[in-house]
């Protein structure tokens, strides 16, 4: 069982009312890690992604 994390992906998204909230999700390979890019980029203020 391979478990190794590739990349980490943090997600800052606005409140409705004020405030902010981040998210954080582990990816496997880097092509998850640019579909979560992907899938948020329309809704977050600010995108992280950390190499592992």
């Amino acid at each position: 069982m391979n478990n190794k994390i590739c990349a980490e992906v943090w997600v800052m998204l606005e409140r409705p009312r004020g405030g902010r909230v981040m998210r954080q999700f582990f990816c496997k390979d880097k092509a998850e890690a640019i579909a979560k890019v992907a899938e948020w980029m329309d809704k977050a203020v600010k995108i992280e992604v950390i190499p592992a």
